[in-house]
Order: structure tokens, then C-alpha cells, then sequence
């Protein structure tokens, strides 16, 4: 609760705390908001026939249509639960892997240690946009396969983060008490290390998760992230792309195609990386007393 209380304190990660409760109940409450047509399709974007020229927003369509006649506001809607799903279980996924990675690696040292890491610098050495676009390339397009390709190349830097921590803590007199009176490795690592060393990849894990975001809507936009019609904010930039200019002299024309997904993208994103600084800065206690 006293964690709670000061991050609280922090208005940047209040407002991120806010925008981020604002984007969840909107995912919560997406049947309602935004009804889907087929039940046994929710996240397929309804369509109000087959027309290339997107319409401007109306009271039938709030945020209008873009190209084909998918209706914006929908996509917008269920769009928020693609979000959450696609960055909450990539990076939960990434973060396991790079515990148990970084955990065994700092725990046991040695050659072993040497092994792990070698593992991840190699894996951190090919650019993460690249190796995602290859990985999805060569398994195929499709929710599933963006995202193995985005956990396949994003667990090494919690590798790291939490070797660091646990080579720091297992040197610490209690690790040292519990290894005295028998205690088993396991036990030693889920009771004592991990408990005390996990903070800064969980404060990595909500910076990343706007990364995440970003990466997918960029596979999206270059047509290799979700089927065509699938409810994704980074395909429906994909579809404004013809009519970003708008018309002769029209400049503004289509401006609804690309501004309510765009500033979906940016507020989510923009709403995990202020309350990642305000975790930052509450779990760092070097932070946290110099502000005192």
C-alpha cells in the first residue's frame, strides 16, 4: 500500500494510471460499445460494403470508415483488446524466459553463466524489427506467429536485468543463512532471490510493453501482422495509408482514417511508458531518496 501511495503521489504516473484504466474498460466493455455482428466473430470489423473512398465520421459511423468500408470506430474499439492481449502475453511470455534465462545464469555462474549470455548477445545482436519480419515471413502471417516472432527476440534484456539483480543478492548474508541451514536451490531462489530482485524487470516489463505495441502495428502496417479485416490499430493506419494527403486541395480530407488509430496507438503507449517511470521511480530506492 505504501508503494501504492507514492506512485500515486507521482501525477505523470497518475495520468498513466488513468489513460491506462480508461483503455481496460473500453476493452472490458467492447461487446457493449461496439457490438459485433457475428458473435462467433468479435474481432472481425464489420463493413458497409466494398467502396475504396472512405466515408467522413457520421452518426451511423462515429469515427467513420477508411478504405473497403471498415467501420473505424469498431476497429478502434476491439482494436484495444488486440492490444492488450498481443503486448500483455508477449511480454509476460518474454519476461518468463528471460527469468528463468537470467535466474539460472546469475545463481550458478561459471561456464554456465558464460553459456546463457553468449545465447543472448547473439539473440540481441540481429535487429528486433528485422528478425520479426523474417520470423513472420517464414511462419506466415497470422496473430499467433507475430507474436512467437516478437518472443522469440525480446527476452534477452530481462536475461540480463534480473542476472545482475540475483549475482547482487545472493551474496547477501540471509541468501547466505538459508544455504547455511540446508535450504534447497529451488527454494532458496523462489523464497528468498527472486522476491528481492525481480523489481527492475518488472518496471523493464511495463516500458517494454509500449514497444511491444508499436512493433506489432508496424508488422500490421506492412501488411505481415494480423489477416485483413482483423480489429488491429496498425492495420487500420495500414488502411489510411492511400489517403493520408487527402484530396487536391483537401489536405484534411480523410483525416479520420489515420487520426483515431493513430492516437490509440500513441495515448496506450504513452499511458504504459509514464506509469513505467512512476514504478521506476517508486521500486528504485536510490530514486526514490534522492527525492525525498
Amino acid at each position: 500500500m505504501d508503494s501504492l501511495r507514492r506512485l500515486l503521489r507521482n501525477p505523470l504516473a497518475t495520468a498513466g494510471l488513468v489513460i491506462l484504466i480508461f483503455f481496460a474498460l473500453v476493452a472490458v466493455f467492447a461487446p457493449y460499445l461496439a457490438p459485433p455482428r457475428n458473435p462467433a466473430e468479435p474481432y472481425r470489423i464489420p463493413r458497409s460494403g466494398f467502396a475504396v473512398e472512405p466515408r467522413p465520421p457520421s452518426e451511423r459511423f462515429r469515427f467513420g470508415t477508411t478504405e473497403g468500408q471498415y467501420d473505424v470506430f469498431y476497429g478502434v474499439v476491439w482494436g484495444t483488446r488486440t492490444a492488450f492481449g498481443v503486448a500483455l502475453g508477449v511480454v509476460g511470455a518474454a519476461m518468463t524466459i528471460g527469468l528463468v534465462v537470467g535466474t539460472l545464469a546469475g545463481y550458478y555462474g561459471g561456464r554456465f553463466d558464460e553459456l546463457l549470455m553468449r545465447v543472448a548477445d547473439v539473440v540481441s545482436a540481429i535487429p528486433f524489427l528485422v528478425a520479426a519480419v523474417v520470423m513472420v515471413a517464414i511462419l506466415g502471417k497470422g496473430l499467433g506467429n507475430v507474436a512467437l516472432a516478437l518472443i522469440l527476440f525480446s527476452w534477452p534484456p530481462y536475461a540480463r536485468l534480473i542476472r545482475g539483480s540475483v549475482l547482487q543478492v545472493k551474496s547477501m548474508e540471509f541468501v547466505e543463512a538459508a544455504r547455511a541451514i540446508g535450504m534447497s536451490p529451488v527454494r532458496i531462489v523462489l523464497r528468498h532471490i527472486l522476491p528481492n530482485a525481480i523489481y527492475p524487470v518488472l518496471v523493464q516489463a511495463s516500458l517494454e510493453i509500449g514497444s511491444v505495441v508499436v512493433v506489432f502495428a508496424s508488422l500490421s502496417f506492412l501488411g505481415l501482422g494480423a489477416e485483413p479485416g482483423f480489429a488491429d490499430w496498425g492495420q487500420l493506419t495500414a488502411f489510411a495509408r492511400p489517403w493520408i494527403l487527402g484530396k487536391p486541395g483537401q489536405p484534411f480530407a480523410y483525416w479520420h482514417t489515420i487520426f483515431f488509430p493513430g492516437m490509440a496507438i500513441l495515448l496506450f503507449v504513452l499511458g504504459w511508458n509514464l506509469l513505467g517511470d512512476g514504478l521506476r521511480d517508486v521500486m528504485d530506492p536510490r530514486l526514490r531518496d534522492h527525492r525525498k
